[in-house]
């Protein structure tokens, strides 16, 4: 054997050795993950009924996208079609919305030393503290303002 081949052998051995020992290494981890007793369709709200917490190996990832407690997820809102066994990942619920798209809310500016009430239209639902494009319905111009879980859009003024 050259002295190339045994470089290869050599190179492949401790790749394979690596491997090995990071796939023993996560085999024995094991979690928490919150796991659904039944199928959830996308835009359900999850129930304390349908999901159980339940103890499980690692897999390639690790349990870090994986929701570990029941509060995590008890009133969130599935994104896509969760299957029965499955443990839930962060990617795969979202925040209740706080405002929904076209209709009227409450719009607030703010300065220090004012303050302006109003109405708004949000171009996109979202969750409470998220930032939304709103159209005054009055004058039609259209500006960001941050949604509130009181249902209220905040604009900020410098």
């Amino acid at each position: 054997m050259g002295a190339m081949q045994v470089s290869r052998c050599l190179i492949a051995l401790l790749v394979a050795t690596a491997v090995v020992g990071v796939t023993t290494a996560s085999a024995g981890e094991r979690g928490v993950a919150m796991v659904v007793r039944t199928i959830i369709y996308p835009g359900d709200v999850i129930r304390e009924d349908a999901v159980v917490e339940q103890v499980m190996p690692a897999g390639p990832g690790g349990l870090s996208n994986i929701y570990p407690g029941r509060e995590d997820v008890i009133g969130k809102i599935a994104r896509r079609t969760l299957l029965r066994g499955q443990p839930i990942s962060a990617s795969e619920l979202r925040e209740k919305d706080a405002v929904k798209q076209g209709r009227t809310y409450t719009l607030i500016y703010r300065t220090p030393g004012l303050s302006l009430r109003g109405t708004g239209v949000p171009l996109q639902s979202v969750g409470a503290g998220q930032l939304v494009r709103v159209r005054n319905p009055d004058t039609g111009n259209i500006i960001e303002a941050r949604a509130t879980a009181d249902e209220t859009l905040i604009v900020e003024g410098r």
